[in-house]
């Protein structure tokens, strides 16, 4: 659920000569082939600079201090992105002169190199990074298979695509045939082997469609684990000419099974539609779990945004009579069913659409959730002990809550801090220990009574540092900064004003992130010509202790730190 970002600490550009020099060295993890202790990496641009090896790509922090790991393209963006852990190494996406390819590090210059160039004709664009049975797994396109599922354990030759789903045309004409994507995504490692949904469609356009694959990392073992969507009820085993998916999403693991939603295709009145399933990985052991949307028209139940409490698996969905509610599951048709109808049906089911529910999380026994009823707007929801209720009528005439994103809201010292509008000051922190009587207003932050925030779009909360919780705001004054509360309004502040006069100085290319015992992230603290563009930032806590590291970057209008999310190297 937390999102992770960056801060503060003065060097400047002789001590940038100076990394570059013991880089060089291997003195902070470089050229010695040696793995460097504790770091965190980033994507970052050091074109401006006047050092001999100039471009973007991977940089690292290690003792307070930004290190060059690896340049990887010197003339443009390198779109340094996905880090993922594969043993004492960190392989990630890329972009140089062989196109957008995957690479590994070990966190020194020496150590860091291309894996492999999939695809010689263009980008490969990995993506889905998932480690399965020490290698990692992902999707990318060779250029003559179209998009598919790979593996790698870190090495030229032990990088292969496993299996070609999409079927190209195997007669060899001149020209080539246009590759046929398998496009496999939504990878998950269950039990020995890695699920994942997948399109068998061919080059003719036959095939099963989009639905439910396996593997245990071999071509022969990876196959289609059920065709839930079938194309000719009248013939089943036939290989029809139009394919219909079933489109397995939103997958998750509760309670020893595989639950998905997903729909059992368009033909006969006896399908469902879009409904709640389970796997065990087997044919036999992937079924429908229940029916829960009313079977007129093909209504769809579409269950979505599943969560695990009180040993059941939680989730919203329509069942066609009272619109998208909250419903729970314990794996078993008749022990899915409806927690509570929130909303008011008296013209119709409501709501008709999920966009106002969100499962926030799970605090002391209860689960928190936002939910709009019909009458008092879209407010925060608990559910405790089998009963659904209110939490908070916080604005009496409207919406007080954002629904739809996991930003806003997190479990600091045994509460729930989250942003809502009253009404009457705009969107602004509050504290909730779930019951009406301990949901407060923390602080009126932006109080310039003619313009307080109507809308959370500048508000997120980022990162729990020394006992304090981090987050963004606006006070009608500095712009868009980085506050800090302890969950008092005296003990709530503007941790530094970074950006001058109204300029926003939040940035949220990096962090935040510890290292050290130090938190890092980036900041904006101007375009004119006393500013540095995004750049790192590094602090101790205190607004004395929250410095710039280093214009990585020299130039008002030159980016140092790029966006990437940042990983944490043991």
């Amino acid at each position: 659920m937390g999102k992770h970002f960056s801060v503060l600490a003065t060097i400047g550009t002789l001590m940038l000569a100076l990394v570059l020099s013991l880089a060089g060295c291997g003195g902070g993890g470089g050229d010695d082939g040696e793995a460097p202790s504790e770091h965190l990496l980033f994507y970052g641009d050091n074109t401006n600079s006047d050092q001999p090896d100039t471009g973007s790509g991977l940089f690292k922090i290690q003792d307070g201090t930004l290190w060059p790991v690896k340049i990887i393209n010197a003339a443009g963006k390198s779109q340094v992105q996905g880090f993922t852990r594969l043993g004492a190494k960190t392989v990630f996406s890329a972009c140089g002169i062989t196109g957008c390819e995957p690479w590994i590090t070990d966190g020194t210059t020496d150590g860091s190199r291309l894996v492999k160039d999939i695809n010689p004709f263009g980008d490969s664009n990995p993506s889905n990074y998932t480690l399965y049975d020490d290698e990692l797994y992902f999707s990318a396109d060779d250029g003559e298979h179209g998009r598919e599922l790979w593996k790698t354990d870190g090495t030229e030759q032990g990088t292969v695509m496993v299996k070609n789903i999409g079927i190209e045309q195997d007669l060899l004409p001149l020209p080539p045939p246009v590759p046929v994507s398998g496009n496999p995504h939504e990878l998950t490692v269950y039990r020995d082997m890695l699920l994942f949904v997948a399109n068998d469609i061919d080059y003719l356009g036959d095939g099963r469609g989009v639905e439910l694959w396996r593997t245990d990392g071999t071509e022969a073992g990876t196959e289609m684990v059920k065709n839930i969507a079938i194309e000719n009820p009248d013939n089943p085993a036939e290989d029809p000419a139009i394919a219909v998916d079933s489109s397995p999403h939103e997958l998750i693991i509760y309670n020893g099974e595989l639950f998905f939603a997903a729909t059992d295709g368009a033909f006969g009145p006896d399908k469902s539609g879009v409904e709640l399933w389970k796997s065990d990985g087997t044919e036999a052991g992937t079924v429908i779990v229940k029916d829960i949307g009313i079977r007129h028209a093909f209504y769809d139940g579409s269950p979505q945004q599943f969560i695990a409490f009180a040993n059941a698996l939680y989730f919203f969905a329509d069942d066609g009579t009272h619109g998208f509610e909250p419903w729970r599951s314990d794996g078993t048709e008749d022990g899915t069913v409806m927690v509570a109808n929130i909303g008011n049906d008296a013209l119709g089911p409501f709501p008709a659409t999920p966009d106002n529910l969100t499962y926030w999380d799970i605090l002391d026994g209860k689960l928190l959730l936002t939910a709009d009823d019909g009458f008092t707007g879209v407010e925060p929801w608990l559910i405790e002990k089998g009963s659904t209720m209110l939490l908070a009528d916080i604005n009496p005439t409207g919406d007080s809550v954002v629904a739809g994103r996991d930003d806003v809201f997190r479990i600091y010292n045994s509460e729930l801090f989250f942003f809502a509008d009253d009404g009457t000051h705009g969107f602004e922190p509050r504290l909730t220990d779930g019951t009406l009587e301990g949901t407060l207003l923390i602080k009126d932050i932006y109080s310039t009574p003619s313009n307080s925030p109507t809308s959370a779009s500048g508000l997120k909360v980022l990162i729990e540092y020394q006992g304090q919780l981090y987050f963004t705001a606006n006070d009608g004054l500095t712009g868009r900064e980085v506050w800090v509360t302890d969950g008092t309004e005296v003990g709530t502040r503007i941790f530094k004003d970074i950006g001058p006069g109204y300029e926003s100085g939040y940035s949220g290319a990096f962090g935040p992130a510890t290292l050290d015992g130090a938190l890092f992230f980036s900041a904006f603290d101007g375009r004119l010509a006393a500013g540095h563009g995004v750049e790192m930032w590094r602090s101790l806590g205190t607004e004395a202790e929250t410095q710039l590291v280093e214009d990585l970057n020299p130039g008002a209008s030159s980016d140092g730190v790029l966006t990437a999310g940042p990983l944490l190297v043991p």
